[in-house]
């Protein structure tokens, strides 16, 4: 008979989202996670193990002392599994996928560098649980629209408001490239010559965003410099030239095709 997954999945999120936890239900800061039947990332299994998270971050693993003042929790033998992450989804940006009033995954315009991720989360979304029941702690959430899609972020599935559940932010500028390849078949002369302006403009677009936002940072940069400060632009600092004390953002570029990788 299988065990239970509820015991091990509450396990895992109380311990590995002890500090939000600890203003909802003042739990103690540190558990103790007995009897459990261990996954590492990397290395064997373990049976019998206990696992001591205190902080809200694992502190051992192992045939280790329970420290006096941790919480524990019996596992009673259960396997206990390393916290999913969701690599890149929208989740928490999207609820039903027919009703457009539930979905925040897509903005007006296609260069869009400004666009937070973290901002449009609604921290209700009845998915956010379901997913934390599944074993997602984490997931990287970025919207689909445009060229550039502006910045994703690392969000907890637990929490009240996006700025407790927002882990770090920026973590990318996102790119999407587009269509390379054009359909021929079927196709007027005339089509196939507008498909191909298009993908042009597209790529055009882009080229020029990135122009633009190194010029304004420049500009910015000069102690006789008039330009104003400019939103957009400016959260393409951390692309282009992080100011002092600012952390370097990479660009996601994405690209499905051997054509558009290639590009």
């Amino acid at each position: 008979m299988k065990r239970p997954l509820l015991p091990v999945t509450l396990a895992l999120a109380l311990a590995l989202a002890a500090p939000a936890l600890a203003q909802e239900a003042r739990a103690p800061e540190t558990f103790a996670l007995t009897d459990a039947h261990v996954h590492p990332v990397s290395g064997p299994a373990i049976a019998g193990a206990t696992v001591i998270v205190r902080g809200g971050k694992i502190r051992a693993i192992g045939k280790v002392a329970v420290p006096g003042d941790a919480h524990q929790i019996d596992l009673g033998g259960a396997h206990l599994y390393p916290g999913l992450i969701d690599a890149d989804t929208v989740l928490g940006l999207a609820e039903i996928g027919s009703v457009e009033g539930t979905r925040d995954t897509r903005e007006v315009g296609r260069i869009n560098p400004n666009l937070r991720a973290e901002v449009a989360l609604n921290p209700d979304s009845h998915l956010l649980p379901v997913a934390r029941t599944g074993g997602v702690l984490l997931a990287h959430i970025a919207a689909r629209s445009g060229l550039i899609a502006g910045t994703s972020a690392v969000i907890e599935t637990q929490g009240w408001t996006y700025e407790d559940m927002t882990l770090r932010s920026p973590v990318f500028l996102h790119v999407r490239w587009p269509t390379m390849n054009v359909a021929r078949q079927g196709k007027s002369k005339d089509e196939v010559a507008e498909a191909l302006a298009k993908r042009e403009e597209a790529l055009a677009a882009i080229r020029g965003a990135f122009r633009e936002a190194r010029a304004y940072v420049a500009a910015r940069r000069s102690p006789t410099s008039t330009r104003a400060r400019d939103l957009k632009w400016e959260a393409m600092r951390p692309v282009i030239a992080p100011a002092r004390g600012q952390r370097r953002v990479k660009v996601a570029v994405h690209a499905e095709t051997q054509a558009q990788i290639e590009a």
